[in-house]
Formats: C-alpha cells, sequence, structure tokens
C-alpha cells in the first residue's frame, strides 16, 4: 500500500483498517439531498482505449437498505496508484497537458475518507481555499501544487504528502455544470477529494509555481 506495507492478510486477527489503501467511505457533498453510504464490493475494469473503471453499489444516508450501481473513472497518480474521479462518470475526458491556473485557484469543499470504518455516520465536507501562491488555507492549510504540464496534483498537508490529479468533470448534482475536482492518495494511505464551489476572489497574478 502507499504505507509500504504488504497489504496481505497475515491470518483473521489482521487489522483491516490498518493495512491498504481506502478508495472511499460515507459522505455527502454540499447542497446534496442525500448523502452516500456503505460503497464497496468493487470491482476495476479497463476499456479497450485504457481508461480505467470503478463500479460499485452504495446506499445512502436516511434510505435503508435501498441502493444503486454507480461508476467512476480512475486515473493514475506520480507513484503508480489509481486515483478514483469524485463525480460519477459522465464521460469526461480529463486534461493531460492540465489545466490554467485560474480554473484550479478558488474555494472547494474537502473529504478526508480516512482509513477507518465510517459505520453509519456520513462526512460532512471541511472548506479549503486552494491560493495562488500555491498555498493551502481554511479548515485544512499546506501547500499544493499541479506538476507542470501534467494533470498531477501534488498537497502537502501537515506532514502528509498526498498525490494525484486535477479532473474538471460535470456534476452530480448540477449534471449540467462542469465543476474543477481533485482527487489524491496520501502516503498515509487516506484519499482526499477535492470540489471547487466558486472561483477564487484572489487575483491570479504571479502565480507560484513549486
Amino acid at each position: 500500500d502507499a504505507l509500504n506495507q504488504s497489504a496481505v492478510f497475515s491470518s483473521r486477527s489482521t487489522n483491516q483498517f490498518k493495512l491498504g489503501i481506502k478508495v472511499m467511505g460515507n459522505y455527502e457533498f454540499p447542497e446534496d439531498t442525500y448523502g452516500y453510504r456503505s460503497p464497496g464490493h468493487c470491482s476495476v475494469f479497463s476499456d479497450e482505449d485504457g481508461q480505467r473503471y470503478l463500479v460499485y453499489p452504495t446506499r445512502f444516508a436516511n434510505a435503508g437498505e435501498k441502493f444503486e450501481v454507480r461508476v467512476h473513472q480512475q486515473f493514475m497518480n506520480e507513484d503508480g496508484w489509481p486515483v478514483t474521479a469524485v463525480f460519477e462518470n459522465r464521460n469526461d475526458a480529463i486534461s493531460l497537458n492540465g489545466y490554467e491556473t485560474a480554473d484550479i485557484i478558488g474555494t472547494y469543499a474537502f473529504i478526508n475518507h480516512g482509513i477507518s470504518s465510517d459505520g453509519r455516520n456520513v462526512k460532512s465536507p471541511q472548506t479549503i481555499q486552494l491560493n495562488p501562491d500555491g498555498t493551502v488555507t481554511g479548515d485544512v492549510t499546506g501547500t499544493w501544487n499541479e506538476e507542470e504540464n501534467t494533470c498531477y496534483a501534488v498537497f502537502v498537508l501537515g506532514d502528509v504528502t498526498y498525490k494525484g490529479v486535477f479532473f474538471r468533470q460535470h456534476s452530480e448534482i448540477a449534471p449540467s455544470t462542469l465543476k474543477m475536482t481533485f482527487t489524491a492518495i496520501g502516503s498515509n494511505n487516506e484519499t482526499i477529494w477535492g470540489i471547487r464551489e466558486q472561483t477564487s476572489a484572489i487575483a491570479a497574478s504571479s502565480p507560484k509555481k513549486f
């Protein structure tokens, strides 16, 4: 896994929450009328064009045992780990050459899926700001970077480095709206997601790339 541990269970007593990368847990989006709960029993496949997809059933908060199938695109980060797109698939194509800084900076709803089971709890998003000087402020602080001429995203939050991609895709909440998102895996096996909610009020002059 991302912690360089063998993810093979050596016995029935192995603590499963300490091994392997948690792809996602229970979560809700801003302005969502329901939350996602108990995603699991996943399958992954690569299409003929090489595009990867994650397929899984999910339940919903306060909806009993009702479930639906979801399909999300996946991409490989710089370290070769598959990261999962935030929104379900709408056949959006990622920009392999990256995105303009002005399209990335702004206010984001931020989800850290952690590594333990969420049980029946549904995570509400925190709020962060990606600033043009490469800093992250708000409920979580650190730095961000888009690798030059790529869609690769790198975040350093606390003492953890998260690597993934920026991906502008159609929103599940407003299907006609394209939103910038990011998805990344940390060196601690956590997955983080971000959804840009609005354009930053900070001018994008002289953005810092590091």
